[in-house]
């Protein structure tokens, strides 16, 4: 368990689509959607706070609470991690990751008990929250934290997370489990690169439309969960669909809901012994799988714009209405530190160091390439500290800050042994 503890230290355990690129890229398409279909447009700042909160939901620990399995109506389990038993697993969320219980995300966003424990890890961003700030007239606040909603939703395009696949893909070294080849492919997508938001208009397409959060919820997960597999959940007996309808060369393909028909996995035969063979269904993030992994990002990505543009529209009808009648805003509890992280306090601190030591070596004002300095300053800063001295000091002040972050604050829940 401790190779295990220092591999994620290093690296990240769970999480969706990449949190500083395909995250932001799925948000910034939900809102051009948005603005294309309804008469109240956000404006570019508030577009901006949705993103910065889309991408602060991946704050450790909080992604233990982005899974949600519409068939068994449960969130993250622990299963499929390579050669690791779930129960381990879950020991080990409890002891390095969260002395809380794991929740489906359909549960964590509207759960203001368990995000106010999350004081110290970006706290409570539920969706009742984003409209108790617009009722008041924060609307910074109000949209930052709907982008921690937009994240979620945007998870839910995930087969991984909807079918309860925990692809910790930079614990491989330690699991045996590549983790999810579909998210690691689609971190090629971008703010820059993705069109999806003109596309839908284009081709005609109008926001998904429904009457609750929760609605959308079961919506995106049974899609996903229904009509993809994960690398673990191919031909998952827990699970009935999807079916391979067709076969052609190495491809098995899948029926989309709409009737169309698009490839799911790759299907090789191997030979067992002199006589038999064996047929294995595979995908991986390798070039022969690529139109299998844009077949499925084409199409989930599509619905996650779709129905994240109905959200943001569905925010506005309630938000309005509880500013009107105040009472339809629900006050958010305080928060507290009623959690302890080790992981989420350690990778605070891991990025207060790299930021110090990255403003240090790079300097507040860098001068332009192109100028020279003088002899007199080139004298001067001979008898100024040398970067290495100064990373050296950097590094000692944080032996000081992990020995506090490991300190539970009073009223966390202490890691057991």
């Amino acid at each position: 368990m401790a190779v295990l503890f220092y591999s994620l230290i290093v690296f990240k355990f769970v999480s969706g689509y990449g949190d500083t690129t395909t995250h932001p890229g799925l948000t910034d398409e939900i809102v051009d959607f948005y603005n294309l279909s309804f008469d109240n447009k956000l404006t570019s700042e508030e577009k901006e706070w949705l993103i910065r909160g889309s991408v602060d939901e991946d704050t450790p620990p909080r992604w233990i609470n982005h899974f949600y399995d519409p068939i068994y109506q449960q969130g993250w389990t622990g299963q499929y991690t390579g050669w690791l038993p779930e129960e381990l697993m879950r020991v080990f969320s409890f002891t390095f990751l969260s002395t809380q219980k794991p929740v489906s995300s359909k549960n964590w966003a509207n759960n203001q008990e368990l995000q106010s424990k999350y004081k110290d890890y970006k706290g409570n961003r539920v969706w009742e929250r984003a409209i108790y700030e617009y009722a008041t007239g924060d609307k910074k606040e109000a949209f930052y934290s709907l982008g921690f909603i937009l994240h979620l939703i945007e998870d839910l395009t995930v087969p991984d997370h909807t079918r309860n696949d925990t692809h910790a893909h930079d614990l491989q070294i330690v699991t045996g489990d590549y983790g999810s080849p579909y998210e690691e492919y689609t971190k090629r997508f971008t703010r820059e690169n993705l069109n999806t938001a003109q596309d839908l208009k284009k081709a005609n397409k109008s926001p998904v439309v429904l009457n609750s959060l929760d609605e959308y919820f079961e919506n995106l997960a049974n899609y996903s969960n229904n009509y993809f597999f994960s690398k673990d959940t191919i031909n998952d007996g827990k699970y009935a669909k999807p079916k391979i309808v067709k076969r052609e060369a190495e491809f098995g393909y899948g029926r989309d809901k709409d009737g169309s028909i698009f490839p799911l996995v790759i299907i090789d035969n191997i030979k067992i012994g002199n006589y038999e063979t064996a047929e294995i269904f595979s995908i991986k993030n390798h070039e022969d799988y690529y139109p299998i992994l844009d077949a499925y990002f084409s199409r989930l990505s599509r619905e996650a714009v779709l129905n994240g543009a109905g959200i943001i529209d569905l925010f506005f009808k309630e938000a309005e209405a509880a500013k009107k009648n105040f009472e339809l805003a629900k006050t958010p509890p305080k928060e507290t530190s009623g959690l302890f992280s080790l992981f989420g306090s350690l990778s605070q601190l891991k990025n207060i160091v790299v930021e110090k030591v990255g403003s240090i070596l790079t300097g507040p004002n860098p001068q332009p390439a192109l100028v020279k300095q003088s002899a007199q300053e080139a004298q001067t800063i001979e008898k100024e500290e040398t970067e290495e001295e100064i990373a050296e000091s950097a590094l000692i002040e944080s032996d000081e800050l992990i020995n506090e972050s490991i300190k539970p604050e009073a009223g966390a829940v202490p890691v057991s042994a």
